[in-house]
């Protein structure tokens, strides 16, 4: 084993002392001015959080409604299925989770369609689709062809998801 010779090293560099490192370098703001542009910043970023929160959960129910239909089978005319039937009933529960019950419950016929047609400017039930949401509810034997129940259902799903509410 050999050992090193006592002058090891550069000898040049024998009678320098090694500076000792600074400190960490704070990432929060040192001066007043500062401090404040970071609080402020911080209440409106938590501000805009919280409000984007609430608003995620308020809107569940429209998730729900649309996942509700457009989870549904194909509309076979020669072979309506039951489950369209509910599609009024899914549409008075959505606005009523939306707005004051007084307000849609004495809503009936054209005055209904001409309400959700008021809440949302992308449909057109009181227009094209005039009174199918009423035989679709009350006449269980009314047949609607392929292609109205496509308009129908696109409308309703429009609707769902640009509709405003007093709750809004």
């Amino acid at each position: 084993m050999s050992t090193f010779p006592v002058p090891w090293g550069n000898y040049l560099l024998e009678g320098l002392a090694e500076t000792p490192s600074p400190e960490n370098i704070s990432w929060f703001p040192q001066t007043m001015g500062w401090q404040c542009i970071f609080w402020v910043l911080l209440i409106i970023v938590t501000c805009k959080i919280y409000r984007a929160v609430k608003l995620y959960q308020h809107n569940i129910y429209r998730r729900e409604a649309i996942s509700w239909l457009n989870n549904l089978p194909k509309y076979d005319a020669d072979s309506p299925n039951v489950i369209f039937r509910q599609l009024p009933s899914v549409l008075r529960k959505v606005s009523l989770y939306a707005n004051k019950r007084e307000e849609i419950c004495l809503l009936s016929h054209s005055d209904w369609e001409e309400w959700l047609d008021e809440q949302c400017t992308h449909t057109h039930f009181s227009g094209k689709n005039v009174q199918l949401l009423y035989q679709l509810a009350y006449k269980p034997n009314y047949q609607i062809d392929a292609q109205q129940m496509n308009f129908l259902l696109s409308d309703i799903i429009t609707w769902v998801k640009h509709h405003r509410g007093q709750n809004d």
